[in-house]
């Protein structure tokens, strides 16, 4: 079953805002009406989706992710795009996605370049069997472009409630936003 993005069953939490393009949809950490102030390297970082996830209910053992990451190289080596899959609130599984696009600095010069990537697939697998409730949580440390959300033939996928929990919402500094958690 595949699910193009946004749509519902898929509920994209820990996001001001959300914006659909067309085959894609990109998360943001500030609110579009104040995009016109930010600087190019903020709307960078604001536009990774630290803390961000995807939460659903479903019955899959396996949940596949198509997004194209824009990966930013410090140094020798592209940061990782790490997504991390929560089933019932517990970790199960951990994939990198080392495909998208790539931004160089260059510290020396300051200075950057951009490396167009592809979409890629990330896969998550371990899900425990029965029903879950599933989260994905997103990519810190690179910006992201989502396409869709697959599970396997025969496997359902389901809206569930938003869980009636203290939210904390935080003001803050490169530290808090995790980029080298």
């Amino acid at each position: 079953m595949l699910i193009e993005l946004p749509d519902e069953p898929i509920r994209i939490d820990g996001a001001v805002a959300v914006q659909a393009h067309p085959g894609r949809v990109t998360t943001h950490r500030i609110d579009r009406h104040f995009a016109h102030q930010l600087s190019v390297e903020t709307t960078f970082i604001e536009g990774m989706p630290s803390g961000v996830r995807l939460v659903f209910g479903t019955d899959a053992d396996t949940v596949t992710v198509r997004c194209t990451p824009m990966r930013l190289t410090l140094g020798i080596t592209a940061m990782p795009a790490t997504f991390d899959l929560l089933a019932d609130g517990e970790l199960v599984a951990s994939a990198d996605a080392e495909f998208g696009h790539v931004v160089t600095d260059d510290l020396a010069t300051g200075g950057s370049t951009f490396e167009r990537g592809v979409a890629g697939d990330v896969v998550l697998d371990g899900i425990p069997a029965g029903t879950s409730i599933v989260e994905v949580w997103l990519p810190q440390s690179a910006g992201l472009d989502l396409h869709s959300i697959s599970v396997p033939d025969g496997a359902s996928v389901y809206a569930v409630p938003p869980r009636d929990r203290t939210r904390w919402v935080h003001h803050g500094s490169s530290i808090s936003h995790c980029m080298e958690a």
